[in-house]
Protein backbone atom coordinates (compact mmCIF):
# COMPACT_ATOMS: atom_id res chain seq x y z
CA UNK A 1 0.00 0.00 0.00
CA UNK A 2 2.68 2.50 0.60
CA UNK A 3 4.52 1.57 -2.47
CA UNK A 4 1.72 2.35 -4.65
CA UNK A 5 0.99 5.58 -2.58
CA UNK A 6 4.72 6.44 -3.12
CA UNK A 7 4.52 5.90 -6.93
CA UNK A 8 1.57 7.73 -7.14
CA UNK A 9 2.99 10.66 -5.40
CA UNK A 10 6.16 10.67 -7.40
CA UNK A 11 4.56 9.95 -10.89
CA UNK A 12 1.74 11.94 -10.38
CA UNK A 13 -0.77 9.24 -11.57
CA UNK A 14 -3.90 7.46 -10.45
CA UNK A 15 -3.90 4.50 -7.92
CA UNK A 16 -5.51 1.38 -6.48
CA UNK A 17 -4.99 -1.21 -4.56
CA UNK A 18 -6.86 -3.74 -2.18
CA UNK A 19 -5.72 -4.48 1.19
CA UNK A 20 -7.13 -5.98 4.54
CA UNK A 21 -7.90 -4.30 8.06
CA UNK A 22 -8.30 -5.71 10.97
CA UNK A 23 -11.15 -4.08 13.07
CA UNK A 24 -10.89 -4.07 16.89
CA UNK A 25 -13.55 -6.59 17.38
CA UNK A 26 -10.60 -8.64 15.78
CA UNK A 27 -12.60 -9.23 12.30
CA UNK A 28 -10.88 -8.59 8.94
CA UNK A 29 -12.21 -7.04 6.59
CA UNK A 30 -11.00 -5.92 2.63
CA UNK A 31 -11.45 -2.69 1.46
CA UNK A 32 -10.37 -1.91 -2.06
CA UNK A 33 -9.09 1.74 -2.14
CA UNK A 34 -9.13 4.13 -5.73
CA UNK A 35 -7.57 7.16 -5.84
CA UNK A 36 -6.42 9.85 -7.74
CA UNK A 37 -3.45 12.67 -7.41
CA UNK A 38 -4.15 17.12 -7.18
CA UNK A 39 -1.34 18.63 -8.89
CA UNK A 40 -0.15 22.49 -7.85
CA UNK A 41 0.69 25.31 -9.58
CA UNK A 42 4.43 23.42 -10.36
CA UNK A 43 2.81 20.33 -11.32
CA UNK A 44 4.06 18.24 -8.54
CA UNK A 45 1.28 16.36 -5.91
CA UNK A 46 -0.28 18.65 -3.24
CA UNK A 47 -2.93 15.94 -2.26
CA UNK A 48 -4.23 12.65 -2.53
CA UNK A 49 -7.92 12.08 -2.85
CA UNK A 50 -10.22 8.63 -2.98
CA UNK A 51 -12.84 6.53 -2.33
CA UNK A 52 -12.72 3.55 -0.07
CA UNK A 53 -14.74 0.51 -0.70
CA UNK A 54 -15.65 -2.61 1.61
CA UNK A 55 -15.54 -5.34 -0.63
CA UNK A 56 -15.37 -8.30 1.37
CA UNK A 57 -18.78 -10.01 0.60
CA UNK A 58 -18.34 -9.28 -3.18
CA UNK A 59 -14.97 -11.02 -2.81
CA UNK A 60 -16.78 -13.96 -0.57
CA UNK A 61 -19.84 -14.18 -3.16
CA UNK A 62 -17.26 -14.35 -5.88
CA UNK A 63 -15.41 -17.27 -3.98
CA UNK A 64 -18.62 -19.20 -3.68
CA UNK A 65 -19.61 -18.51 -7.35
CA UNK A 66 -16.01 -19.67 -8.44
CA UNK A 67 -16.64 -22.55 -6.30
CA UNK A 68 -19.78 -23.06 -8.01
CA UNK A 69 -18.69 -23.37 -11.13
CA UNK A 70 -16.42 -25.61 -10.75
CA UNK A 71 -18.47 -28.00 -9.17
CA UNK A 72 -20.70 -27.64 -12.16
CA UNK A 73 -18.07 -28.17 -14.45
CA UNK A 74 -17.13 -31.84 -12.26
CA UNK A 75 -21.09 -32.56 -12.38
CA UNK A 76 -20.88 -32.03 -16.32
CA UNK A 77 -17.80 -33.60 -17.02
CA UNK A 78 -19.36 -36.68 -15.14
CA UNK A 79 -22.07 -36.49 -17.22
CA UNK A 80 -20.95 -35.94 -19.96
CA UNK A 81 -22.80 -32.53 -20.46
CA UNK A 82 -21.42 -29.29 -22.13
CA UNK A 83 -23.82 -26.27 -21.09
CA UNK A 84 -24.06 -23.41 -23.37
CA UNK A 85 -26.54 -20.43 -24.61
CA UNK A 86 -26.68 -19.00 -28.00
CA UNK A 87 -27.29 -15.01 -28.64
CA UNK A 88 -29.50 -14.85 -31.30
CA UNK A 89 -28.74 -10.91 -31.69
CA UNK A 90 -25.40 -11.14 -31.97
CA UNK A 91 -25.13 -15.21 -33.06
CA UNK A 92 -22.71 -15.57 -29.80
CA UNK A 93 -22.42 -18.74 -28.20
CA UNK A 94 -21.19 -18.71 -24.20
CA UNK A 95 -20.30 -22.34 -23.29
CA UNK A 96 -19.30 -24.11 -20.13
CA UNK A 97 -15.48 -24.86 -19.99
CA UNK A 98 -16.79 -29.30 -20.48
CA UNK A 99 -18.43 -27.81 -23.77
CA UNK A 100 -15.63 -26.01 -25.18
CA UNK A 101 -13.64 -29.15 -24.08
CA UNK A 102 -16.06 -31.63 -26.02
CA UNK A 103 -15.62 -29.52 -29.29
CA UNK A 104 -11.64 -29.43 -28.29
CA UNK A 105 -11.81 -25.63 -28.60
CA UNK A 106 -9.92 -23.26 -26.77
CA UNK A 107 -11.99 -22.27 -23.17
CA UNK A 108 -13.08 -18.53 -23.77
CA UNK A 109 -14.70 -16.80 -20.60
CA UNK A 110 -16.83 -14.83 -22.72
CA UNK A 111 -19.01 -14.68 -25.75
CA UNK A 112 -17.76 -16.79 -29.54
CA UNK A 113 -18.81 -16.28 -32.47
CA UNK A 114 -21.28 -19.27 -33.37
CA UNK A 115 -19.02 -19.77 -36.77
CA UNK A 116 -16.08 -21.02 -34.42
CA UNK A 117 -18.55 -24.04 -33.42
CA UNK A 118 -19.94 -24.79 -36.88
CA UNK A 119 -16.39 -23.87 -37.89
CA UNK A 120 -15.76 -28.19 -36.04
CA UNK A 121 -19.05 -29.76 -37.00
CA UNK A 122 -18.42 -32.65 -40.26
CA UNK A 123 -19.46 -30.90 -43.60
CA UNK A 124 -22.53 -33.98 -43.62
CA UNK A 125 -24.09 -32.24 -40.37
CA UNK A 126 -23.56 -28.87 -41.11
CA UNK A 127 -27.13 -28.33 -42.87
CA UNK A 128 -28.88 -30.69 -40.82
CA UNK A 129 -27.60 -28.61 -37.72
CA UNK A 130 -28.31 -25.32 -39.22
CA UNK A 131 -31.76 -26.07 -40.34
CA UNK A 132 -32.64 -27.46 -36.91
CA UNK A 133 -31.26 -24.00 -35.52
CA UNK A 134 -33.68 -22.04 -37.76
CA UNK A 135 -37.08 -24.28 -37.01
CA UNK A 136 -36.49 -23.63 -33.26
CA UNK A 137 -35.67 -19.79 -33.79
CA UNK A 138 -38.90 -19.02 -36.38
CA UNK A 139 -41.31 -21.40 -34.45
CA UNK A 140 -40.50 -21.11 -30.99
CA UNK A 141 -40.31 -24.43 -30.38
CA UNK A 142 -37.37 -26.73 -28.90
CA UNK A 143 -34.18 -27.25 -30.25
CA UNK A 144 -32.57 -30.87 -30.87
CA UNK A 145 -30.58 -32.52 -32.95
CA UNK A 146 -27.82 -35.52 -33.28
CA UNK A 147 -24.36 -34.20 -35.13
CA UNK A 148 -20.67 -35.31 -35.26
CA UNK A 149 -18.15 -33.11 -34.92
CA UNK A 150 -14.28 -33.82 -35.91
CA UNK A 151 -11.45 -32.87 -34.07
CA UNK A 152 -8.23 -32.07 -34.90
CA UNK A 153 -6.48 -35.29 -34.18
CA UNK A 154 -9.15 -36.81 -36.98
CA UNK A 155 -11.23 -38.50 -34.44
CA UNK A 156 -15.22 -38.01 -34.20
CA UNK A 157 -17.05 -37.36 -31.57
CA UNK A 158 -20.76 -37.54 -31.90
CA UNK A 159 -22.83 -34.76 -29.40
CA UNK A 160 -26.80 -34.47 -29.25
CA UNK A 161 -27.93 -31.23 -28.87
CA UNK A 162 -30.68 -30.07 -27.07
CA UNK A 163 -32.19 -26.76 -26.60
CA UNK A 164 -34.98 -23.78 -25.42
CA UNK A 165 -35.75 -20.65 -27.17
CA UNK A 166 -36.61 -17.53 -24.33
CA UNK A 167 -38.21 -14.62 -25.90
CA UNK A 168 -39.38 -10.60 -25.28
CA UNK A 169 -42.51 -9.20 -24.77
CA UNK A 170 -43.43 -9.51 -28.39
CA UNK A 171 -42.70 -13.05 -28.99
CA UNK A 172 -39.03 -13.03 -30.51
CA UNK A 173 -36.69 -15.15 -29.43
CA UNK A 174 -33.86 -13.60 -27.94
CA UNK A 175 -31.48 -16.55 -26.86
CA UNK A 176 -31.27 -20.64 -27.03
CA UNK A 177 -29.92 -22.23 -23.79
CA UNK A 178 -29.48 -25.60 -23.94
CA UNK A 179 -26.95 -28.53 -23.54
CA UNK A 180 -24.23 -30.79 -25.83
CA UNK A 181 -24.23 -34.55 -24.42
CA UNK A 182 -21.40 -36.89 -25.61
CA UNK A 183 -23.26 -39.95 -26.82
CA UNK A 184 -20.01 -41.52 -29.09
CA UNK A 185 -19.59 -44.31 -26.52
CA UNK A 186 -23.10 -44.69 -26.26
CA UNK A 187 -23.37 -44.39 -30.46
CA UNK A 188 -20.29 -47.10 -30.54
CA UNK A 189 -22.07 -49.70 -27.77
CA UNK A 190 -25.24 -49.57 -29.74
CA UNK A 191 -23.85 -49.95 -33.41
CA UNK A 192 -22.19 -52.93 -32.00
CA UNK A 193 -25.21 -54.54 -30.90
CA UNK A 194 -26.88 -53.96 -33.72
CA UNK A 195 -23.66 -55.34 -35.36
CA UNK A 196 -23.80 -58.55 -32.83
CA UNK A 197 -28.04 -58.84 -33.31
CA UNK A 198 -27.38 -58.90 -37.07
CA UNK A 199 -24.75 -61.81 -36.53
CA UNK A 200 -27.36 -63.74 -34.04
CA UNK A 201 -29.60 -63.26 -36.36
CA UNK A 202 -28.02 -64.80 -39.84
CA UNK A 203 -26.56 -67.61 -37.48
CA UNK A 204 -29.83 -68.80 -36.49
CA UNK A 205 -30.84 -68.58 -40.12
CA UNK A 206 -28.18 -70.26 -41.62
CA UNK A 207 -29.07 -73.09 -38.83
CA UNK A 208 -32.19 -73.33 -39.13
CA UNK A 209 -31.51 -73.47 -43.20
CA UNK A 210 -28.78 -76.58 -42.30
CA UNK A 211 -31.47 -78.11 -39.96
CA UNK A 212 -34.32 -77.73 -42.90
CA UNK A 213 -31.98 -79.41 -45.11
CA UNK A 214 -30.87 -81.96 -43.65
CA UNK A 215 -34.28 -83.25 -42.56
CA UNK A 216 -35.43 -82.86 -46.36
CA UNK A 217 -32.30 -84.47 -47.92
CA UNK A 218 -32.01 -87.06 -45.08
CA UNK A 219 -35.28 -88.08 -42.98
CA UNK A 220 -37.60 -87.37 -45.72
CA UNK A 221 -35.32 -89.58 -47.96
CA UNK A 222 -35.20 -92.07 -45.09
CA UNK A 223 -38.83 -92.10 -45.39
CA UNK A 224 -39.25 -91.64 -48.77
CA UNK A 225 -37.12 -95.66 -48.72
CA UNK A 226 -39.34 -96.94 -46.07
CA UNK A 227 -41.88 -96.27 -47.37
CA UNK A 228 -40.78 -98.22 -50.99
CA UNK A 229 -39.25 -101.12 -48.88
CA UNK A 230 -42.95 -101.29 -47.41
CA UNK A 231 -44.39 -101.67 -50.72
CA UNK A 232 -41.74 -104.40 -52.14
CA UNK A 233 -42.84 -106.19 -48.32
CA UNK A 234 -46.52 -105.96 -49.80
CA UNK A 235 -45.48 -107.86 -52.98
CA UNK A 236 -44.31 -110.79 -51.27
CA UNK A 237 -47.34 -111.57 -48.85
CA UNK A 238 -50.14 -113.24 -49.89
CA UNK A 239 -52.94 -112.06 -51.34
CA UNK A 240 -55.05 -114.46 -49.22
CA UNK A 241 -53.48 -113.15 -45.92
CA UNK A 242 -55.55 -109.91 -45.45
CA UNK A 243 -54.67 -109.12 -41.72
CA UNK A 244 -50.84 -108.80 -42.82
CA UNK A 245 -51.89 -106.68 -45.83
CA UNK A 246 -54.04 -104.21 -43.47
CA UNK A 247 -50.76 -104.34 -41.47
CA UNK A 248 -48.95 -103.38 -43.89
CA UNK A 249 -51.13 -100.55 -45.18
CA UNK A 250 -51.51 -99.25 -42.04
CA UNK A 251 -47.50 -99.10 -41.84
CA UNK A 252 -47.19 -97.45 -45.33
CA UNK A 253 -50.32 -94.53 -44.04
CA UNK A 254 -47.61 -93.85 -41.25
CA UNK A 255 -44.89 -93.64 -43.43
CA UNK A 256 -46.82 -91.33 -45.63
CA UNK A 257 -47.51 -89.13 -42.75
CA UNK A 258 -44.40 -89.09 -40.80
CA UNK A 259 -42.78 -87.66 -44.43
CA UNK A 260 -45.43 -85.25 -45.20
CA UNK A 261 -45.06 -83.78 -41.40
CA UNK A 262 -41.19 -83.59 -42.03
CA UNK A 263 -41.96 -81.63 -45.10
CA UNK A 264 -43.35 -79.02 -43.60
CA UNK A 265 -40.92 -78.77 -40.40
CA UNK A 266 -38.51 -78.47 -42.86
CA UNK A 267 -40.50 -75.68 -44.74
CA UNK A 268 -41.81 -73.95 -41.64
CA UNK A 269 -37.92 -74.07 -40.26
CA UNK A 270 -37.04 -72.21 -43.09
CA UNK A 271 -39.21 -71.94 -46.39
CA UNK A 272 -37.18 -72.41 -49.39
CA UNK A 273 -39.56 -69.36 -51.24
CA UNK A 274 -37.95 -66.85 -48.74
CA UNK A 275 -34.39 -67.51 -50.39
CA UNK A 276 -35.76 -67.41 -54.09
CA UNK A 277 -38.19 -65.31 -54.45
CA UNK A 278 -38.04 -63.17 -51.28
CA UNK A 279 -40.18 -61.68 -48.55
CA UNK A 280 -43.84 -62.33 -50.06
CA UNK A 281 -43.31 -65.61 -51.75
CA UNK A 282 -41.52 -66.95 -48.63
CA UNK A 283 -44.14 -65.60 -45.93
CA UNK A 284 -47.48 -67.14 -48.34
CA UNK A 285 -45.72 -70.54 -48.54
CA UNK A 286 -44.88 -70.13 -44.18
CA UNK A 287 -48.13 -69.06 -43.42
CA UNK A 288 -50.20 -71.63 -45.37
CA UNK A 289 -47.28 -74.55 -43.40
CA UNK A 290 -48.53 -72.75 -40.27
CA UNK A 291 -52.27 -73.17 -40.51
CA UNK A 292 -52.23 -76.48 -41.87
CA UNK A 293 -50.22 -77.78 -39.27
CA UNK A 294 -51.44 -75.54 -36.02
CA UNK A 295 -55.44 -75.49 -37.24
CA UNK A 296 -54.92 -71.44 -36.90
CA UNK A 297 -56.01 -69.42 -39.63
CA UNK A 298 -53.39 -66.68 -40.70
CA UNK A 299 -54.36 -63.80 -43.17
CA UNK A 300 -51.94 -62.19 -45.08
CA UNK A 301 -52.18 -58.64 -45.75
CA UNK A 302 -49.35 -57.48 -48.49
CA UNK A 303 -50.03 -54.56 -50.69
CA UNK A 304 -49.25 -55.90 -54.41
CA UNK A 305 -46.57 -52.87 -54.97
CA UNK A 306 -44.12 -53.51 -52.62
CA UNK A 307 -40.98 -54.30 -53.85
CA UNK A 308 -38.32 -56.96 -53.15
CA UNK A 309 -36.31 -55.89 -50.07
CA UNK A 310 -32.74 -56.45 -49.34
CA UNK A 311 -31.91 -59.75 -48.39
CA UNK A 312 -30.94 -58.88 -44.58
CA UNK A 313 -34.56 -56.64 -44.08
CA UNK A 314 -36.05 -59.77 -45.62
CA UNK A 315 -34.69 -62.35 -43.29
CA UNK A 316 -35.47 -59.99 -40.41
CA UNK A 317 -38.98 -59.18 -41.01
CA UNK A 318 -39.65 -63.02 -41.60
CA UNK A 319 -37.93 -63.93 -38.17
CA UNK A 320 -40.47 -61.20 -36.55
CA UNK A 321 -43.23 -63.05 -37.67
CA UNK A 322 -42.36 -66.48 -37.22
CA UNK A 323 -41.89 -65.78 -33.33
CA UNK A 324 -44.74 -63.42 -33.22
CA UNK A 325 -46.88 -66.44 -34.94
CA UNK A 326 -45.33 -68.99 -32.74
CA UNK A 327 -46.59 -66.64 -29.34
CA UNK A 328 -50.07 -66.61 -30.40
CA UNK A 329 -50.61 -69.83 -31.19
CA UNK A 330 -49.13 -70.77 -27.44
CA UNK A 331 -50.14 -68.45 -25.71
CA UNK A 332 -52.89 -66.12 -26.96
CA UNK A 333 -55.84 -68.71 -27.49
CA UNK A 334 -56.72 -66.81 -30.75
CA UNK A 335 -58.96 -68.61 -32.68
CA UNK A 336 -57.08 -66.34 -35.82
CA UNK A 337 -54.06 -64.60 -37.00
CA UNK A 338 -53.45 -61.79 -39.65
CA UNK A 339 -50.19 -60.20 -40.74
CA UNK A 340 -50.36 -56.97 -42.18
CA UNK A 341 -47.10 -55.61 -43.80
CA UNK A 342 -46.68 -51.56 -45.41
CA UNK A 343 -44.03 -49.55 -46.53
CA UNK A 344 -43.86 -45.99 -45.60
CA UNK A 345 -41.83 -43.94 -48.44
CA UNK A 346 -39.62 -42.26 -46.40
CA UNK A 347 -38.99 -38.46 -47.43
Amino acid sequence: MRDTIDLAIQQSTPFQFESRYTLPNGQCRLFFTRGLPLLDETGKTATLVGVVQDVTELKLTEAKLRNSDDLLAQAEEMAGLGSWELDVINWTVTCSRECFRMLNLKPSSGPVPLGEIWSVLHLGDLEVAKQALDNAINANIPLEHVSQYVMPNGTTRILHSRGHCFTDANGRVLRVVGFNHDITEQTRIENNYRRLSRQLLTLRSEEQRRVSRELHETASQTLTAVKMTLRQIGDRIPQSDSASHDLLQQCRNLAADAIREVRTISAILHPPMLDKAGLVSGLRSYTKLFSERSGLPVGLNIPEDLQRLPKEIDLTIFCIIQEALSNVHRHARARSAEIRIGALQDS
